[in-house]
């Protein structure tokens, strides 16, 4: 086991759909993401079974949430929980910086969604 600490540097980054770059730290029970969205990214509705905390160091974003989609506008320094299943979403209306917890670890919604 490698117990040392690590720079969001050394780990690979990828882009699933336009406009959003993720480098990601997959542990055994988590997935931890810095994910950066451009202005106009969007990350379509879904779900999954996995629970994910977003916590958005800078920018703005418009979540769409919950079966009927209620939108709700998240700035930096806000975070926001999905439970299990829970449908969600978001368009960036700023270029934004998030970190995604992801438990247990799985495929992110953006996964089912690739270019």
């Amino acid at each position: 086991m490698d117990i040392t600490p690590k720079s969001w540097s050394e780990l690979d980054t990828d882009n699933p759909i336009d406009l959003l770059h993720r480098t990601k730290l997959v542990t055994e029970r988590n997935l931890i993401a810095m994910i950066k969205l451009e202005k106009g990214c969007v990350v379509k509705l879904h779900h999954h079974e996995s629970e994910q905390t977003s916590i958005l160091v800078s920018g703005r974003g418009v979540w769409w949430v919950g079966p009927e989609a209620k939108e709700v506008e998240m700035v930096a320094g806000q975070m926001i929980h999905f439970p299990s299943n829970y449908p969600h979403g978001i368009t960036a209306t700023e270029d934004c910086v998030m970190i995604d917890v992801v438990s247990p670890n799985a495929p992110m919604g953006v996964d089912s969604q690739k270019k």
